[in-house]
């Protein structure tokens, strides 16, 4: 009991520290230093333990990973074009409620911090041919925009997974994916159904028109006949789409499906892009400078050193001894913990960082369960979502001047519903144990 009273006061700490606005990095090493203290390591030990957990492979490894995959989100942004981008969408989709929904999606592909606010004018420039309230404008960028990150191997939070539980990429990658299909079927239910069908993108022509009509579309007479300007058309879109999306196909076709280390598909596709796009190096060095940052370092090692404390002071078993004692479900403490901490902190790495060590022992009891794996990470996600202090929900909501109360009704119906979904995946034993070879 003394010892799950020193987790709780360590606990506590991280959250107050979190909410006085330190940085995640810090608060992870400030963490992992008084877990030492409390667990009657010697400062020498201490700082042992945290120096190997700083240089080790795999932090290395992880470190160079979400550097390289920042880099690449900085770059697609630095080289994409918004409205085109609209225009292909809009002329496959036709449908200009899909158009929204997949403009905040293709951006989800892209992972950088507050990247909502890059799809946030592809919403608004449909808005401006497709009525939308502030509201519905927000909640369609905010959730489409993070249905990939239940599984997208590119995601920080995917990676530092992995990293955290020394699980393979391909098993998480397909334990998770019916979470991102739950939350593209809960933004289609709850976000697109209940908008009135836009009118067809195309009418026909007024008699005025005819001449244009006949100009732009020499078989207009012939009835029933597909177009060939048409034909053209949905292949320029379909290449407009592959322009911007290319290099995170060729990253996750290397890793997936031949097997190529993370690191060196990233390496691969940012070498073709700067090649093919002839990004001057003055903006090429702009953007390295203004990706790699302190921080983002800091909370890649803080991470690591906290796990890796958490493991050598012996407090990763206490809470699964005390859960046994008290008869309290595993399932709940699972996805309840880092349903709080990603509720408290907005930020997906945290409740990584901060409640999968703790938890490590409750999801991998006799090897690594991909469903509890998947529980916890729907809990912590789902409070993520739900925070108030997210910030792809804060800048979301600022750029499209919606209220944060009726933001919410709106929001917690698709949340449950994933969250329900989640829970469904659980009791069917999803994944099999066949996927975890």
């Amino acid at each position: 009991m003394i010892e799950l009273l020193k987790i709780g006061a360590v606990f506590a700490v991280m959250i107050v520290l979190i909410r006085l606005k330190w940085r995640i990095g810090y608060v992870l090493l400030c963490g992992a230093l008084i877990l030492g203290l409390l667990f009657r390591m010697s400062p020498p030990l201490i700082a042992r333990t945290g120096i190997s957990a700083a240089i080790a492979p795999a932090t290395l490894n992880l470190l160079a990973v979400v550097l390289l995959i920042t880099i690449l989100g900085a770059v697609l942004k630095h080289i994409e074009n918004l409205k085109r981008l609209i225009v292909a969408m809009e002329g496959l989709f036709r449908d200009l409620r899909l158009v929204a929904a997949a403009a905040a999606a293709f951006v989800g592909f892209l992972p950088m911090p507050g990247g909502a606010m890059l799809s946030a004018p592809m919403v608004e420039e449909v808005s401006t041919r497709y009525p939308l309230n502030p509201e519905q404008k927000t909640l369609i960028n905010y959730w489409f925009r993070h249905v990939w990150e239940y599984f997208f191997p590119l995601y920080p939070g995917i990676v530092l997974t992995v990293a955290v539980l020394s699980v393979p990429l391909n098993n998480v990658v397909i334990a998770q994916f019916p979470l991102t299909l739950a939350a593209i079927l809960a933004g289609l239910l709850f976000y697109l159904r209940p908008l009135p069908r836009p009118e067809p993108a195309s009418s026909p022509a007024p008699a005025s028109n005819v001449a244009v009509a006949r100009e732009a579309s020499p078989s207009l007479g012939e009835a029933n006949q597909p177009a060939p300007p048409l034909s053209n058309k949905s292949a320029r879109h379909l290449k407009s789409l592959f322009v911007a999306v290319w290099p995170v196909v060729l990253v996750i076709v290397a890793t997936l499906g031949f097997r190529v280390p993370l690191a060196l598909s990233l390496v691969g596709a940012l070498i073709l892009l700067i090649a093919i796009t002839r990004i001057p190096w003055r903006d090429m060095r702009r953007i390295i400078v203004s990706s790699v940052t302190p921080e983002l370092v800091l909370l890649i090692l803080g991470v690591m050193v906290f796990k890796t404390m958490i493991e050598a002071s012996g407090a990763v078993t206490v809470i699964p001894e005390f859960l046994v004692s008290i008869g309290i479900s595993p399932l709940i403490v699972i996805y309840a913990v880092p349903f709080a901490v990603g509720l408290i902190t907005g930020l997906t790495v945290a409740y990584i960082g901060i409640a999968f060590p703790i938890l490590v022992h409750l999801l991998a009891p006799n090897g690594i369960n991909l469903t509890y794996v998947m529980l916890a990470y729907s809990g912590g996600f789902m409070g993520v979502i739900a925070s108030p202090v997210h910030l792809c929900l804060v800048l979301t909501k600022g750029y499209f001047g919606a209220d944060f109360g009726r933001v919410y009704r709106l929001l917690i119906p698709a949340v449950l519903f994933t969250t329900l979904i989640t829970v469904l995946l659980v009791l069917a034993g999803w994944p099999p144990h066949a996927f975890y070879r």
